[in-house]
């Protein structure tokens, strides 16, 4: 959670928009709570333009339950926005992801 800006938005796949960061940080206790998280991610692009970066990402994911039920086995992919701070280091902005195969 510190590498994201105070007014950070997350498009999570499946799921509302968290309103702000403390949501956020809510729904990824959530999603620990229930699911060991495997992933094999890479980065496949970066643009940095002026004080924002975009990068593209893609790879696979697995989602463990902790208690009873089905691996959830996806191909991930997403866009991090990332805005650079003042004091040089880079926050990321905006994120979205989703699944190429989501059923």
């Amino acid at each position: 959670m510190a590498h994201l800006t105070d007014d950070h938005l997350t498009m999570p796949p499946d799921a509302p928009m968290p309103a702000d960061n403390t949501a956020l940080a809510q729904w990824h206790r959530d999603r620990i709570a229930e699911y060991s998280f495997q992933s094999d991610t890479r980065t496949e692009d970066i643009q940095i333009r002026g004080e924002l970066g975009t990068e593209r990402w893609s790879g696979p994911s697995t989602l463990v339950p902790k208690a009873r039920g089905q691996e959830v086995i996806g191909d991930s992919k997403g866009v991090w926005i990332w805005e650079r701070q003042p004091d040089g280091s880079w926050k990321l902005l905006w994120s979205i992801w989703n699944e190429n195969d989501a059923a």
